[in-house]
């Protein structure tokens, strides 16, 4: 029993790549100009692509990742082939905000949003969702 609870155990902790600084500076280099990854993963579908055309599309020719040291800034410097920096910014991301017409069934919901035959409130439940991407 312990033996098939380790081999599960291992190959969840293979799956998942562990983000170190040698993995930002990876794939940094990987990166492909003008290429979307494939969807929910970290890396591009090539196989339509020639060598020749894969290596244009990598413009990151020189990267470094550094941490600092108490591990709250991670820090990417790359450049071209000409060693002329490229400069990345990364914010904090603007709030969406949305203003709605809602349609309901009102044989289903009361006009404040209440569900008729369970007084369960459905329509305050799902404004409380909150969506992360993960990759």
């Amino acid at each position: 029993m312990f033996e098939i609870f380790k081999e599960q155990v291992l190959s969840q902790s293979n799956e998942k790549e562990r983000r170190t600084t040698n993995w930002y500076q990876q794939k940094a280099l990987d990166f492909q100009y003008g290429y979307e990854l494939v969807e929910g993963k970290d890396y591009y579908d090539n196989s339509q692509l020639t060598d020749a055309e894969i290596e244009q599309s990598k413009i990151i020719k020189f990267a470094v990742a550094v941490e600092e040291s108490d591990k709250s800034t991670l820090y990417i410097k790359i450049a071209n082939t000409n060693k002329q920096p490229i400069t990345i910014r990364n914010e904090v991301p603007d709030n969406l905000q949305l203003t709605l017409d809602v349609w309901y069934n009102a044989t289903l919901l009361n006009e404040n949003g209440i569900e008729l035959n369970s007084s369960k409130e459905p329509v305050k439940e799902a404004r409380r969702y909150k969506h992360t991407y993960q990759t």
